[in-house]
């Protein structure tokens, strides 16, 4: 079987465009197969497409459930790459949601009279590095943040965790599914409702 190189193509993609040079068209193809092995290498699926064809690299599924859990997935990658490639700074900040019942287990840890209370216990928690992500989970409808003083990847899951000083940020409109500020009800003209896709 004879080995075929992308630079045996060169000359025909020449003759279609002209303005570029030899050099830069190498270098814009092997900049395009580098990224397509490293978005591979991530573990996200690429689609390439134009009105003559369209190429897939991924896994396709005739199981709609097993589908649904496969994008979710991916969507998850497809975030942390973009978040790498727009080599985002760490601000200092990890991000955590409740659903409805662990938010009103956390009201209950709330001194009503006296000092309020700073350290809330949880039995387990889930630490997320992008809001995005913490907020794309449907069941989570209150977001919290907290300050950590290290980076340690996308994503932790803490046992017997105290949470010292969270802030309560954000929280997700149950009707019509939007992200909005906690401070919206009193501030309607000034605060903007994200809808998460």
């Amino acid at each position: 079987m004879e080995l075929v190189t992308c630079e045996k193509y060169y000359k025909n993609v020449l003759e279609k465009f002209p303005e570029l040079s030899e050099k830069q068209l190498d270098k814009i193809v092997k900049h395009g197969l580098s990224t397509l092995y490293l978005y591979n290498l991530y573990g996200g699926d690429v689609l390439l497409k134009n009105p003559k064809y369209t190429m897939y690299f991924g896994r396709l599924f005739k199981d709609n459930i097993i589908f649904a859990k496969y994008s979710k997935l991916k969507w998850k990658i497809k975030l942390r790459i973009k978040y790498r490639k727009a080599k985002t700074k760490y601000d200092g900040y990890y991000y955590f949601g409740l659903t409805e019942e662990w938010f009103e287990k956390y009201k209950s840890q709330i001194k009503h009279f006296g000092r309020k209370r700073k350290t809330f216990h949880f039995d387990y928690i889930y630490l997320y590095k992008i809001l995005e992500e913490c907020e794309h989970d449907q069941r989570l409808n209150h977001f919290f943040r907290i300050k950590y003083p290290e980076d340690c990847g996308f994503l932790m899951r803490k046992e017997n965790y105290d949470i010292h000083d969270a802030e309560y940020i954000y929280r997700r409109n149950t009707k019509d599914k939007t992200i909005e500020p906690v401070s919206y009800e009193g501030n309607r003209n000034k605060c903007v409702k994200r809808r998460i896709k």
